[in-house]
């Protein structure tokens, strides 16, 4: 066969098109200029927001238990910072983003926890202190534009882990002080609260074992060290039961999954740790250890055989627990409301079902009976979500991670394991200061894991 004759282009058409090209590549050049300072802008900004949102982060955890305002302000913080960024979130991110599936039932979990809790206020027909009784669960719903914020940024871990260590010592040195020096048979540092302080303390001792972990800069690992040992002290001088327990699991999560990742390593510093640790406890701590949980069996003991006698712990909870199980009785959808346990036990203890020392308390001492009693079965459904769905994803995301570590995954790990585990005897979801100190780290962990990641490189 022929081929085909090649047309030949005329020469002035040649020297038509080079100068067509050379007007374009100059043309190019100018826009070049023009984009590339645009998106230098882009990502000034960018950096600018993420290196704010880790700022505000490392000055809670440093001052969380010594400044009880340390929460408020960076949470307040990062929403100033969320709407500047949806105001500009068109200037800023031109790319079609999609956050991952699961993030859209995260979100909707905590938009209708908040629809509940509002419907629950209005059918419950009290209209005394309307702020206070919707100002907590409105921060449910003023979290979801920062955690979508969240999604597309890339915030650094580092500074975190550092602020962590840092934050277990001043826990330490304030602990020892209130015990030592002001005679404070449980310290409450400035929390107020001995369980409150306890638990920040486990938080904060198990970022810095994190910490440890995996930093590999020598500096990093000796104040991870210095900060879990310190955390330690505070834990058990607290005298917080429930934070003791915490601390325990969440020890043995932390081992059951690094123990295929650092075998002889982790069995060596194990055992440095324990030995450590159990010199730490010292004859006035170890008494103190044993005795609560002595006394916990004593009372619930006492309680069983003739009923709430006394003024205690174990039977005050559980004539809170009954209240709280009659109370979800009588308003079994959306509750009596939010804060109303107070009221409604008040009802109980006039009709003479429950205990008259159980009077004066806001909450059931424990988050899943409180919200039950407060919110009924709709917000027991969305409020498990919000506390199960991410520690789900965050065991998930750590499996299926091809990195040495996934740090937001572990940290989330140990916020949603240690509230899911405080939750079942004092009410951490019913405090502003615990619940917006869960939704800034767990919303933060939740959307720079490895699963939320890898699934958005996939988009």
């Amino acid at each position: 066969m022929n081929s085909m004759p090649q047309t030949s282009i005329p020469d002035f058409l040649k020297d038509q098109r080079i100068k067509q090209q050379s007007n374009t590549e100059l043309g190019n050049k100018g826009h070049d200029t023009k984009a590339q300072e645009v998106v230098k802008k882009k990502s000034n900004i960018l950096n600018f927001l993420e290196s704010s949102i880790a700022i505000l982060l490392a000055f809670m955890l440093v001052f969380l238990v010594v400044l009880a305002q340390s929460v408020d302000v960076a949470a307040g913080g990062i929403f100033l910072l969320a709407i500047f960024f949806w105001f500009n979130k068109k200037k800023l991110i031109q790319d079609q983003f999609e956050i991952p599936r699961c993030s859209h039932i995260f979100v909707g979990c905590l938009l209708g926890y908040f629809l509940v809790s509002l419907a629950s206020f209005f059918l419950a027909h009290d209209a005394s202190q309307v702020i206070n009784k919707l100002d907590l669960p409105l921060r449910y719903f003023l979290f979801i534009p920062c955690f979508l914020m969240f999604c597309h940024l890339n915030i650094q871990f580092k500074p975190l882990l550092i602020a962590a260590s840092i934050g277990s010592v001043f826990a330490s040195v304030i602990a020892v002080y209130q015990y030592h020096w002001l005679g404070i048979h449980d310290p409450v540092g400035a929390v107020s609260h001995r369980i409150l302080f306890g638990c920040f303390s486990v938080v904060l001792t198990l970022f810095s074992l994190i910490s440890f972990f995996v930093n590999r800069a020598l500096m990093y690992r000796i104040l991870g060290v210095i900060g879990f040992f310190c955390g330690l002290m505070a834990i058990f001088l607290s005298g917080s039961r429930c934070a003791w327990v915490g601390f325990f699991v969440c020890i043995l999560m932390l081992l059951a999954i690094w123990i295929k990742k650092y075998p002889k390593r982790l069995l060596i510093i194990g055992s440095v740790f324990l030995v450590l640790a159990l010199s730490l406890l010292n004859d006035k701590v170890a008494e103190k250890f044993s005795a609560r949980f002595l006394q916990a069996k004593t009372e619930m003991s006492l309680y069983s055989h003739e009923g709430l006698t006394g003024n205690y712990s174990v039977g005050l909870r559980l004539e809170m627990w009954k209240a709280a199980l009659i109370i979800f009785a009588k308003n079994p959808i959306v509750g009596s409301g939010p804060r109303s346990f107070e009221r409604s036990a008040g009802e109980l203890i006039e009709a003479g079902i429950i205990s008259p020392y159980a009077k004066n308390f806001k909450h059931a001492h424990n988050d899943y009976l409180t919200v039950l009693a407060s919110r009924g079965i709709l917000g027991l459904i969305f409020f498990m979500f919000i506390i199960l769905l991410p520690a789900f994803i965050f065991v998930r995301s750590y499996q299926k991670s091809t990195e040495q570590e996934d740090i937001p995954a572990l940290l989330g790990m140990v916020v949603s394991v240690t509230y899911i585990i405080f939750g079942l005897s004092e009410t951490m979801f019913d405090r502003m200061m615990s619940v917006m100190f869960y939704l800034s780290l767990v919303s933060l962990c939740l959307s720079q894991c490895y699963l939320f990641k890898g699934i958005r490189k996939n988009k």
